[in-house]
């Protein structure tokens, strides 16, 4: 019988939160043989999608994480049904996914109304007519508009072809395990003592600009603590550390956000966290 991650959802979590949580922790992905389990990643949640009754494409899920867009409530219960697989538990899940759904709609409409212009007359009663517009300005015009128009698409075209900038290979290392010369883990793992103080993670900038920033978020028990911003430059050899005197035991997620994208993964301390749970099938 397989195991699963499972966990019951939060609390006061919008669409965006409760999604990226879920996909933070892996959760109703597989445990493999040592007890380490996967995030959701964009193509996962994708190719997962295509087996239940509503297929979802990898555009629409990354409108969810980014709160673009919120789903409709037939993927929701698709959505419930990769969570978990008990029948009671997927009720409550789907209550959560349809509750945190309305929250981002309701704060959607609220920013929206917020935003409205108020109504104004377009010309004072005492503006002097609009004198007719020359034909031959007009035609002018209408040049240099369309010329700026195959510009713009143009460079649509050329930004088409670039590569899109993404975060591969995130590492977990002690540091009795790191290589200062090659500034990468030699020995990596998702799973360390409760006695480590230092833990080092390596990871490659993929087509990200030099000097680009990117965000680094750490995560525990789903509760962020710590948020840095960093540069793609030669200050910054592609390695980063986190201390502490005595890790508290849990469950750690690191996420990495460039150019709007994010890059998450997960470890754990200690073999008790009373956070994350099996189910099995």
């Amino acid at each position: 019988m397989a195991d699963y991650i499972f966990h019951e959802p939060p609390n006061d979590h919008d669409f965006r939160e409760l999604f990226q949580f879920i996909c933070d922790h892996g959760i109703g992905q597989p445990v493999d043989a040592r007890g380490h389990f996967q995030p959701w990643s964009d193509e996962a949640l994708e190719a997962a999608f295509a087996e239940t009754a509503t297929s979802v494409d990898k555009r629409s899920i990354q409108s969810w994480r980014s709160g673009a867009s919120v789903p409709r409530l037939d993927k929701l219960r698709s959505l419930a049904d990769l969570i978990t697989r008990s029948a009671g538990q997927r009720s409550i899940w789907l209550k959560a996914l349809i509750d945190a759904r309305r929250k981002s709609i309701d704060a959607r409409k609220r920013q929206a109304t917020a935003e409205k212009p108020s109504p104004s007359n377009s010309y004072a009663p005492d503006d002097p007519p609009l004198r007719p517009r020359n034909s031959k300005w007009v035609a002018t015009a209408a040049a240099i508009a369309l010329a700026g128009l195959t510009l713009i698409g143009a460079m649509f075209v050329f930004s088409d072809r670039d590569a899109e900038a993404s975060i591969a290979n995130i590492q977990f290392c002690t540091e009795e395990n790191f290589s200062t010369e090659s500034f990468s883990c030699l020995e990596t793992s998702q799973s360390f003592d409760e006695n480590t103080t230092t833990l080092m993670v390596t990871f490659d900038l993929v087509n990200v600009d030099e000097g680009a920033s990117f965000e680094r978020i750490w995560y525990r028990e789903g509760l962020e603590f710590l948020r840095k911003s960093s540069f793609n430059d030669e200050a910054w050899p592609g390695y980063t550390f986190l201390n502490f005197d005595r890790f508290p035991e849990g469950n750690y997620t690191l996420r990495i956000i460039v150019d709007g994208k994010s890059f998450t993964s997960t470890f754990k301390i200690g073999d008790e966290t009373g956070y994350l749970a099996y189910e099995q099938d």
